[in-house]
């Protein structure tokens, strides 16, 4: 006969199928008429914005667009800029993906160079890497106690472990208005270039998810006498994101992309009209103990146990990090002064003791006259909290960057901030299944009706009652006892129970 068993159920999402993509493309584009021919190519701005993101059985698909803004000397000397966009498709195919499935994205512009073909044709490059996710919802169930059998015994133990309870995404615009500093050689051209978000602060409420943060958006322009200025702008935004469920305060791993970035200036009023539209998706963990039936007896038949070996994650406290780093390099050159300059991240890795981010950053110098770019690629380190843990990296984010001339090169100045989450496998066994013949009974009748024993230090209320053919219930209640654990070093009597 088997045992009924009560089941416990979630409804989570597994994640079906994950990548990592890095992809090159090329786009070339001729100088426009109105321009003079190329000297030298000073430096490559831009940005990444998301277009597309399909599922179709056995494949996902997402396209980026890669709009860049390149900076050359012309032959008279002077600084023009051209708009160069570079599409990039990155795909990845594998039976496991359906169409059911929710797709997550999340993708950086990792290096961007501009070189000259010809004095009339500029060859933009762009590498854009990163991750893409599949997520489909199904039950998790687990045997939770036993239903109707009195005479089976089940030893219920807990495990704290993260599921991944809801997978969702939403679209917004954010809109703003930026005066630019006053300039008595006056403004030419405008151009963005690029933007940065960053999660300051997440809310469960209800069902709904309140995602609080910062865009920083980047513009850069030139003035009458050619001078290139930089001009950073930061945007409050607030989103609240419906998930369909009830939302339990966990880990919640949150990814923006821009899709869209427009910009318009206004000569006459020195202002910016900026419009960027993101993409916000979320990923959300809730942890749960979870209960599980450890193991079984009863004192009227023998009991034949199927178990199972799970293994399943918890996701512990999130840590924040927060650093001022430095680093002294080599120039090609002495440098008086840097008319503009460019950062990129990588990707972050993540070691045993540390977070080590690569950086590429390109620069317009000058001294005197003479007026030349730098492109390097240096790595920074974080250091970790000094605990023996396992650990996955949220976000990495430049709050604030310098480059500054010292004698013999530059030097690189970052603020950092990291979200790492600590975590850890849970494994344990649970019992799947109990069955036992009802045709052979036991036969306790050779034990004492009464036993008496002494507890000594370490001992188990599960392991005695289950020993001395008892119950937990039954040696608590003669024994008149509340918590075992004050039981150690006592003498107890141990009822014959069936």
């Amino acid at each position: 006969m088997e045992a009924k068993l009560g089941l416990t159920e979630y409804d989570v999402f597994n994640k079906i199928f994950s990548t990592s993509l890095r992809k090159e493309e090329s786009r070339d584009t001729v100088v426009p008429d109105v321009l003079p021919d190329i000297s030298e190519i000073l430096c490559c701005e831009g940005m990444l914005l998301i277009r597309s993101k399909d599922i179709t059985g056995g494949r996902v698909r997402t396209e980026v667009n890669v709009c860049s803004n390149v900076l050359y000397k012309g032959e008279d000397s002077k600084i023009y800029s051209v708009d160069v966009n570079v599409p990039v498709v990155l795909s990845s195919e594998d039976d496991s993906i359906e169409e059911s499935h929710m797709a997550c994205a999340k993708f950086d512009l990792i290096k961007l160079e501009a070189r000259a073909l010809n004095p009339r044709k500029i060859l933009v490059r762009a590498e854009v890497g990163g991750e893409i996710s599949t997520f489909g919802n199904s039950k998790f169930i687990i045997n939770k106690n036993v239903s109707g059998e009195e005479h089976i015994r089940s030893k219920i133990c807990s495990k704290d472990v993260s599921f991944i309870s809801s997978v969702c995404e939403k679209t917004f615009a954010i809109t703003d208005e930026i005066t630019l500093p006053m300039s008595e050689e006056g403004i030419g051209n405008v151009a963005f270039s690029g933007c940065s978000c960053t999660v300051d602060d997440v809310k469960a409420v209800g069902t709904k998810l309140i995602v609080k943060g910062r865009v920083k958006s980047g513009l850069f322009y030139l003035n009458k006498h050619d001078e290139i200025s930089r001009f950073e702008n930061s945007s409050d935004y607030s989103q609240i994101i419906e998930l369909g469920r009830e939302a339990v305060q966990g880990l919640k791993n949150i990814w923006l992309i821009p899709s869209g970035a427009y910009c318009s200036y206004n000569e006459n009023e020195n202002r910016v009209s900026l419009e960027l539209h993101l993409v916000i998706q979320v990923i959300c963990r809730d942890t749960v103990a979870l209960e599980y039936i450890n193991d079984c007896y009863s004192n009227r038949y023998n009991l034949i146990q199927d178990r199972k070996e799970i293994k399943l994650e918890h996701y512990q406290d999130s840590i924040k990090i927060r650093d001022n780093l430095r680093q002294l390099i080599e120039s090609s050159a002495a440098i008086s002064n840097i008319m503009h300059s460019t950062l990129r991240t990588g990707f972050p890795t993540v070691s045993a003791s540390e977070i080590r981010l690569p950086v590429n950053f390109s620069l317009i110098c000058k001294n005197g006259e003479n007026m030349w770019s730098e492109c390097r690629r240096t790595e920074f380190s974080l250091s970790l909290p000094n605990e023996k843990r396992s650990y996955i990296v949220n976000s990495v984010d430049i709050v604030d960057w310098t480059v500054v001339p010292v004698p013999g090169g530059i030097e690189l100045r970052l603020e950092i901030t990291a979200e790492i989450c600590a975590y850890n496998d849970v494994k344990f066994e649970y019992i799947s299944a109990i069955t036992y013949n009802e045709d052979e009974i036991l036969d306790n009748s050779e034990k004492p009706s009464i036993t008496v024993l002494r507890v000594n230090k370490g001992d188990e209320l599960w392991e005695i009652a289950k020993d001395n053919c008892s119950s937990p219930e039954a040696i608590l209640s003669v024994n008149n006892i509340t918590d075992f654990s004050t039981a150690a070093g006592k003498m107890i009597l141990i009822p014959k129970t069936y």
